[in-house]
């Protein structure tokens, strides 16, 4: 089983199909000074990186696609320059917690001992359908998988009562809260999606469990040991270097962090147009 498993990750690596094969016609990528790259130069200037955010738009088979195609683009780089091509795939639905779990059910799937829609299921993800894609490259690849997510059940009495309220046992050692830019961000976000108003405490609960999320998520993932990193995150937590992203860099400052970020066809794009610090690399979608 674990030569199949070798031959596989080989052909994987080597597969000369172009990188864009599974994206339709050539995505649109640009760089933060606004210049275009193709996804092969892409894959290349993300090869000496530690850490790659792969912030979305969640559930948008589009994007989880092109998500997929980064991974491979990057690893196929990376072998191609004969460096270490060990990796973990973080995501965010999974819970840190759920460890022992995740890389049993992974593994089955590795071993084609379980189907896609039996490992959705055991990872609790069962509506989760259009990230197969990213979980098939990360085996394809021989990448594993983790969680890096606060559970529900430590979030709760955050949003209740504030961050005093939270269990002393998970907060990160040497956690501070996020920044007030961040916050104007978080609330016109969250404004947009209840379309009313929240009551101004509500939402200073709600931004401190969203803080310590983007710090549970940044000291979680650094623990991992892999070579290279891939965070799969909801876009929030990762706009113009905020929430996670700048706890990552603020932790581990000699880790080189980029992040790219995945527009779909549906989502405003004026945030990017007039402040292009959004990321290191924008990625444009057309959604079928």
């Amino acid at each position: 089983m674990k030569l199949k498993f070798m031959v596989v990750c080989m052909l994987a690596l080597l597969t000369t199909t172009s990188p864009a094969g599974d994206l339709g016609q050539d995505p649109r990528i640009i760089d933060t000074a606004g210049n275009a790259v193709s996804i092969d130069q892409l894959g290349n200037a993300l090869s000496d990186a530690d850490i790659v955010v792969l912030a979305e738009k969640h559930h948008s088979a589009d994007v989880q696609r092109a998500e997929a195609e980064v991974i491979r683009t990057v690893i196929r780089a990376r072998k191609s320059k004969g460096l270490d091509v060990g990796f973990t795939t973080a995501w965010e639905f999974l819970n840190y917690t759920d460890k022992r779990g995740i890389e049993a059910h992974f593994s089955a799937f590795r071993e084609d001992r379980i189907t896609k829609p039996e490992l959705l299921r055991a990872l609790g993800n069962d509506q989760a359908d259009t990230y197969i894609p990213i979980l098939e490259a990360t085996r394809d690849l021989g990448g594993e998988l983790m969680g890096v997510n606060l559970p529900r059940k430590y979030k709760a009495p955050v949003v209740k009562s504030g961050i005093s309220a939270a269990d002393r046992n998970i907060i990160p050692p040497g956690f501070q809260m996020c920044d007030e830019r961040y916050f104007e961000r978080f609330e016109s976000a969250l404004e947009e999606q209840s379309h009313s108003h929240t009551k101004s405490g509500s939402v200073r609960n709600l931004f401190a469990a969203q803080c310590l999320t983007d710090d549970v998520i940044a000291y979680r993932l650094l623990e991992d040991t892999a070579t290279l990193k891939f965070l799969v995150v909801g876009s929030i937590h990762a706009d113009f270097g905020q929430g996670t992203v700048q706890k990552l860099r603020a932790r581990a400052p000699d880790k080189k962090t980029q992040v790219v970020r995945f527009f779909a066809e549906s989502e405003e794009t004026n945030d990017f147009d007039q402040r292009p610090g959004i990321a290191e690399y924008v990625f444009y979608l057309n959604e079928s």
